[in-house]
Formats: structure tokens, C-alpha cells, sequence
């Protein structure tokens, strides 16, 4: 014959029920907390490090404060996409002819028609997309064609003298080797970029978006085969001058 249980067990029986059932209440809506967390679509956290991109425009539009595009070109905030896969070297190969006092259109479709620009790979690795804004700045810089890390310099003549001797970059006075006044020098304004030209433009990361600090277009300065010319050029006196002196010699042999 079965005993009923005691009171006390019931009611300990009954408190572990009660412990359970508050438990699985508590991880349920835990759960539901955390599943509503990840449901939020908020943007990954990006580096703030200021970043470099150099390379060919591929692509420029107008946009929005808030980054939507927009049809009027003269809009102060732009979206450029740069291909970084255009290398300096390549690029400058077809901008023969090009002069500092071109209007930026002209320079700009040079450019666009180059090899570097139409024969480069653009993917997902070599296109970087930066946002130009108002506190943008936009610099204009020349570089001989020959050097491919150099800065740049504010006139052509200064980027020659730099190219020959680094003491030259540093010295005040360059009015005797200057072929172009400043005055006609193109200088480059946010409307001007355009598709072909070549940039270095330092960027940095924020609120999921590329930002521009310093956009610098950079123009060559004489032709990729400029040294090779010299070099033939100085060859052609060296042999002429051999040449003279050579007839000199018979000359003196004759009256002798």
C-alpha cells in the first residue's frame, strides 16, 4: 500500500518547478534580445587611418550632401572612382604633346584615350570610390614623366630642375628656366575632374564612406623618351666634333 508524500516534499518539488520554469522564461527573452541586435542592419566599424590612392579617374559624378547623384556638374560635393591598377609609367606613355596651358577637358580626354586607361584591369581590388567635399582641397602638380614616386611641383619648370639635380626643388629663383608663365598655368578646381587624369589622393575612412582631404592632379612633363633623345642628341656632337677634328689633322698632314 502506496504512502502519500509528505507535505514538505511537495512543496520542494513544487519551488524547483517554479526555478525552472524562470530560467527558461529568462534565456527565452535574452534570445529575443539578441536575435533583435543582429536584425540591425548598422554599419561595420571602418579604420580612420588616412589612406593614399593613386591612379587614373575612371569615373566622376555629382552628389548629394546626403551621397545620392545628381545631374549638375557644378555640385560641390563629388564621387570619383579611381583605378589604382593605372600605373604612372604606363599612363604618361600617351600624353605627348600635352601643355601645361591645355583646359582640363583636353587634358582630361588625352588621358582618357591613353593605353594605361582603357587597357587596365578594373576590379573590385584595383577600384577605390572616394567622396570629394567643400573642405576638399584640390592641388595641381607637375611631374617629369621619367619620375614615377616624386610629389610634384607648382610649375613645369621646377618639376624639370627637380627631375635633374633634388638641391634644384629647393632653390627660390626658377624665372630663368620657366617656359610657361604661372599665370597660364591650368589649375585644377573639383568640376574639373574628370575621367583620364591622373591623381594621388589622400583619403581616410568615415561613416562607412571614403572621404577626400587632398586631391592632387598631376601633369607630366616632357616625353618618356626625352632622355633617350638627349643622350642620342649629345652622342650626334660628340662624333661631329671627333669628325672635325679629324679633318683638322689631314689638313696639318698636307701642309706638312
Amino acid at each position: 500500500m502506496s504512502r502519500p508524500l509528505p507535505r514538505w516534499m511537495w512543496f520542494s518539488f513544487t519551488a524547483m518547478l517554479l526555478v525552472a520554469a524562470s530560467a527558461i522564461a529568462q534565456d527565452k527573452d535574452q534570445g529575443k534580445k539578441n536575435s533583435k541586435k543582429t536584425d540591425r542592419k548598422s554599419p561595420a566599424p571602418v579604420a580612420g587611418d588616412a589612406q593614399l590612392a593613386p591612379g587614373v579617374i575612371v569615373k566622376a559624378e555629382a552628389i548629394r550632401k546626403d551621397g545620392s547623384s545628381v545631374e549638375k556638374r557644378s555640385s560641390p560635393r563629388r564621387r570619383i572612382t579611381v583605378n589604382t591598377a593605372a600605373v604612372w609609367r604606363d599612363w604618361v606613355r600617351d600624353q605627348a604633346g600635352s601643355g601645361a596651358s591645355d583646359s582640363p577637358r583636353e587634358q582630361a580626354k588625352r588621358g582618357a584615350n591613353s593605353v594605361a586607361t582603357k587597357g587596365e584591369p578594373q576590379s573590385e581590388d584595383s577600384l577605390v570610390v572616394i567622396d570629394i567635399g567643400p573642405e576638399t582641397k584640390i592641388r595641381t602638380r607637375f611631374r617629369a614623366s621619367t619620375d614615377e614616386t616624386g610629389k610634384g611641383t607648382k610649375t613645369p619648370a621646377e618639376a624639370l630642375a627637380a627631375n635633374e639635380d633634388p638641391a634644384a626643388e629647393k632653390r627660390k629663383d626658377n624665372s630663368a628656366k620657366r617656359e610657361t608663365k604661372e599665370s597660364e598655368i591650368t589649375r585644377f578646381e573639383a568640376d574639373d575632374l574628370r575621367p583620364g587624369l591622373y591623381v594621388e589622393i589622400d583619403y581616410e575612412q568615415k561613416d562607412a564612406r571614403n572621404l577626400a582631404s587632398t586631391v592632387t592632379v598631376i601633369r607630366p612633363v616632357g616625353g618618356p623618351d626625352d632622355a633617350t633623345a638627349e643622350s642620342a642628341k649629345n652622342e650626334g656632337k660628340g662624333k661631329a666634333k671627333d669628325k672635325g677634328k679629324g679633318k683638322a689633322k689631314g689638313k696639318d698632314k698636307d701642309k706638312g
